[in-house]
């Protein structure tokens, strides 16, 4: 495997983990995570009706996200990326991507280089699709505590906190990561970290990481508070990966999530919870409530599927 051109992609659920694990591998000398760039999961849907190998669309792309704050907080001169992405030659997004994120690297000093967007979990096929040789680390936490997580971060939030904001919505969403991680369940090149194991014995979990993408373990990976500075960019929520570990953190979702709330996580959520061994610990809702909740969800992926169809009109 030529490990320059095996990058390494972290995905999972929004709260999972992923800033906690992206500064860790960062901090290795060898690795060079950027900051979210949302460039499957927003910018290529935003723009999917562009050819960007066409002069025209490659400049109008270019300028939108060029002069985003996803591209400002790389801290990468845009003139700069531009030229490099043209004198490609064939520049359509997958050099686009690639490029950027190979400068972000040679910018620090590393030769292995990679992206953190957690929401990429839903686009892993489009990464394995152009880089066959990537490694996919996947981050899952308990639903409960991601609910917990993201509620707060939508009340102290509510004006920068985009994703979905109630608990069934959130739950669905949880769920639904979880039935993608497992669709790849069989391919070796995606990892899956429990984040709790990772609060836990930090120490093992970064050595059986670093054996799976295929570099020598650094004690550096253990101070990762300053290179975290990077990713946090202009996110206050992702601020707690400047604090020490704690696993007296992981049950932290009790003290703030009613009784009513852990049960309809635990309801949409408990196929997932049961493979990763979360134990229950609310009371099961009665007939009519999960009544609600599956047509709710028999709503909800219909929706999803009118999205779908209509954005390839």
């Amino acid at each position: 495997m030529d490990k320059e051109e095996s990058p390494i992609f972290v995905v999972g659920m929004p709260r999972s983990g992923t800033t906690l694990i992206s500064a860790m591998l960062t901090s290795h000398p060898n690795i060079a995570i950027s900051p979210e760039t949302h460039f499957l999961s927003e910018w290529i849907r935003r723009y999917r009706r562009l050819d960007v190998r066409r002069e025209k669309d490659f400049n109008k792309f270019w300028g939108r996200f060029g002069d985003s704050s996803f591209f400002r907080n790389l801290q990468l001169d845009a003139e700069t990326v531009r030229n490099q992405i043209l004198s490609s030659g064939d520049h359509d997004y997958k050099d686009i991507f690639s490029t950027i994120l190979k400068l972000y690297a040679e910018k620090k000093n590393k030769r292995r280089w990679g992206e953190k967007t957690p929401t990429h979990y839903a686009h892993i096929h489009q990464l394995l699709e152009w880089h066959p040789e990537s490694r996919i680390v996947y981050m899952v936490r308990d639903p409960r505590a991601v609910v917990a997580s993201r509620l707060d971060m939508s009340e102290k939030y509510p004006l920068s906190w985009w994703h979905p904001r109630t608990v069934e919505d959130i739950s669905f969403q949880w769920r639904n990561s979880i039935n993608i991680l497992n669709y790849w369940a069989n391919d070796n090149r995606i990892y899956p970290i429990i984040y709790e194991k990772l609060i836990q014995d930090t120490l093992s979990e970064l050595r059986r990481l670093c054996g799976f993408i295929g570099e020598e373990y650094s004690l550096s990976m253990l101070s990762y508070t300053e290179v975290a500075k990077d990713l946090v960019a202009n996110d206050p929520w992702k601020e707690s990966v400047f604090k020490p570990i704690i696993a007296d953190s992981i049950d932290k979702w009790r003290l703030k999530l009613l009784t009513d709330e852990i049960s309809t996580i635990e309801y949409v959520s408990r196929k997932g919870m049961n493979q990763f061994m979360y134990q229950m610990v609310g009371k099961p809702h009665g007939f009519f409530k999960k009544f609600r909740l599956n047509i709710a969800n028999t709503i909800r992926i219909v929706k999803m599927k009118l999205i779908k169809r209509t954005s390839l009109l």
